[in-house]
């Protein structure tokens, strides 16, 4: 199980005071899979040039 947030969500993270220990909990999503109802793959999109930055 995943969750993503969008980058609204780390200015927020800040104000509460937990960003530093939200990204020790992290793993960095280098690209999502989206799959129809038949399990077969429809398109990926790749992260890993903007986790690079």
């Amino acid at each position: 199980t995943a969750m993503m947030f969008g980058s609204n969500v780390g200015p927020l993270f800040a104000q509460l005071g937990i960003v530093e220990e939200f990204l020790q909990q992290s793993k960095p999503c280098e690209g999502i899979n989206v799959y129809d109802d038949n399990r077969e793959l429809q398109f990926t999109r790749d992260f890993k040039l903007i986790t690079e930055m």
